[in-house]
């Protein structure tokens, strides 16, 4: 009896310890991660094992079977999906290139106007700053993304001359 009551004290005075409680939830919390990833691991394989697929990377080399229109690369459909893939990573560079020069020439552009001596200038740049700087920036991926989808052709390929 004794020697349970002690090791009932120790564990309790463990616990009540503020420093080593942290280290006892953090060991905790990574047991839990861990066999939380092992299960999805081992629920993924054993699908993929039921559908007869393998786990890795060959699809890469398979032909994609799908269009993609703006491209800065020759791509076709017949083309790997390594290829569409890294189409994709190009396209994504080009907007972010596209985005960063145009987001730098406005704010330039506006900092300017802000500053300007010219009262009418400079209280519409304020009113620009001041609205985009309270609205929500999803709002804003929500409105281009629409007008891109909503264009004729897109501004990427009328930018870049693709057909």
């Amino acid at each position: 009896m004794v020697k349970k009551q002690s090791a009932m004290s120790y564990l309790n005075s463990i616990w009540r310890n503020e420093q080593s409680r942290g280290i006892l939830i953090q060991i905790f919390v990574l047991a839990g991660f861990f066999a939380l990833f092992s299960w999805l691991i081992s629920n993924v394989i054993s699908n993929f094992a039921a559908l007869n697929k393998g786990f890795g990377f060959d699809f890469l080399l398979l032909p994609a079977g799908y269009d993609i229109n703006q491209t800065l690369i020759e791509y076709t459909n017949r083309s790997t999906h390594l290829r569409a893939a890294i189409v994709g990573l190009l396209n994504t560079f080009l907007v972010a290139a596209v985005g960063v020069v145009l987001a730098t020439l406005l704010g330039f552009i506006l900092g300017v106007a802000r500053l300007s001596r010219n009262w009418l200038v400079s209280k519409l740049a304020y009113i620009y700053i001041e609205f985009t700087k309270k609205t929500l920036c999803p709002f804003y991926c929500y409105s281009f993304g629409l007008f891109i989808c909503t264009s004729s052709r897109g501004w990427v390929s009328w930018m870049l001359r693709c057909h």
